[in-house]
């Protein structure tokens, strides 16, 4: 969002705009795109979070969607991890959580059997409950394809939340090179018919 579009959205003056960002309360990063080059782009999931009541809707739930992969305890430690950063992104803008949906699998999985907490989520999308959903990154919901769900989430009211743009955690990094190689695997089979590798 521009600066004008922030300060309109959330009915502010430059001066209060400003020092929610040294606050940390609004991300703000510089335009890369030639009409708007070199000014400032405010993250507008944060200023909607700021807003409070740009999340919640009347009788909507705003919820959060966590996922890792396996019961390891790396992977214990970093579910633990992910839920403390997004109840600590929503409380600091006075935001409660009404529900919280876990997964422990990859991201390219997406059968009851294996995520029941992204199917259980959706289902509650599609019959209109859910007003907001805070992630931690894109990641956690889909590796690909997240058009399609902000398509979705957009078409059912759904305010979409990505609290990290960036996989900056190791973690995440090994997380998306293994599912990366899965895919690319599962390509292979697809395509030659060969069995999977064992690796």
């Amino acid at each position: 969002m521009t600066t004008k579009e922030a300060m309109d959205a959330l009915g502010v003056s430059r001066k209060t705009l400003y020092n929610y960002a040294e606050k940390g309360l609004i991300r703000v990063t510089k335009y890369l795109i030639p009409k708007v080059m070199g000014q400032n782009n405010w993250d507008k999931s944060d200023v909607l979070a700021l807003l409070g009541q740009g999340l919640r809707s009347k009788d909507k739930e705003i919820i959060t969607y966590l996922r890792v992969k396996g019961n390891s305890q790396e992977a214990n430690a970093k579910m633990l991890e992910q839920k403390a950063r997004v109840l600590q992104f929503s409380a600091a803008r006075g935001v409660q959580l009404d529900n919280i949906y876990e997964d422990r699998s990859d991201s390219l999985t997406t059968s009851w059997g294996e995520r029941p907490g992204l199917v259980n989520m959706m289902e509650a999308v599609l019959r209109g409950e859910v007003g907001a959903i805070i992630i931690d990154t894109k990641c956690r919901l889909t590796r690909f394809g997240l058009e399609v769900y902000d398509l979705m989430f957009k078409y059912h009211g759904v305010k979409l939340i990505i609290i990290n743009q960036v996989l900056g955690d190791p973690y995440y990094q090994s997380e998306q090179s293994d599912d990366i190689a899965k895919m690319l695997d599962q390509a292979k089979i697809d395509r030659l018919g060969t069995e999977p590798s064992q690796a």
